[in-house]
């Protein structure tokens, strides 16, 4: 993952991190589950908390809006490693369409056989009433049915296991080494790994 990574932004790397777990996770298996994804997410964000910590910045709050598809489904995350103190906003709304007309955005709601999921980080329009705010340090899953799920993520540095068992984020070395060394992964671009981690 490491060697496909062409900045510097801690987009990127965070990114190729979350791949990465996604990657161990898939293993030889088939496409990875909504339980799966958030495992991923939730070990990317226990891992960056530790090396925070290492750091010596650990008490320093950091957050993660982040959202991927695979061209089916959709998944992301409102998270920080301080709710209490700074959050970013995270909202979705469904509908039949989200329409603009005269300058007014609104999402329709009417007997139309289309249906439509839209995640912002802010309200696209005034109306309350089309808008659900995602809580903090949330995950979000929209399924290919359109089935909209949500579930907590754990802001202690621990993750789950998905046989319940607790697991440290403990790291001692460099961030490249995280990165999955499979020579299979590295011909694809970011958009090709997010596919094959998925699917």
């Amino acid at each position: 993952m490491f060697l496909w990574i062409k900045g510097q932004t801690d987009s990127e790397h965070i990114f190729a991190l979350l791949m990465t777990h996604f990657n161990e996770l898939r293993g030889s298996g088939g496409p990875l589950t909504v339980d799966q994804i958030k495992l991923g997410f939730q070990q990317t964000f226990d891992v960056l908390q530790n090396l925070k910590q290492q750091a010596g910045f650990g008490d320093e709050v950091s957050t993660y809006n982040m959202m991927i598809t695979d061209g089916y489904r959709i998944f992301g995350t409102r998270f920080s490693s301080d709710p209490e103190k700074q959050s970013p906003t995270l909202y979705y709304s469904s509908g039949n369409r989200f329409h603009c007309e005269d300058g007014i955005r609104k999402m329709v709601q009417d007997a139309s056989s289309e249906e439509t999921i839209l995640i912002a980080s802010e309200k696209l329009n005034g109306n309350k009433n089309e808008w659900t705010c995602i809580p903090p340090n949330h995950f979000i899953a929209v399924e290919n049915n359109m089935e909209i799920g949500l579930s907590p993520l754990d802001k202690s540095g621990m993750s789950h296991n998905l046989t319940g068992h607790r697991e440290t984020a403990g790291y001692q070395g460099h961030i490249s080494d995280l990165y999955s060394s499979s020579p299979g992964i590295h011909p694809r671009g970011p958009c090709e790994n997010l596919r094959y981690a998925l699917n």
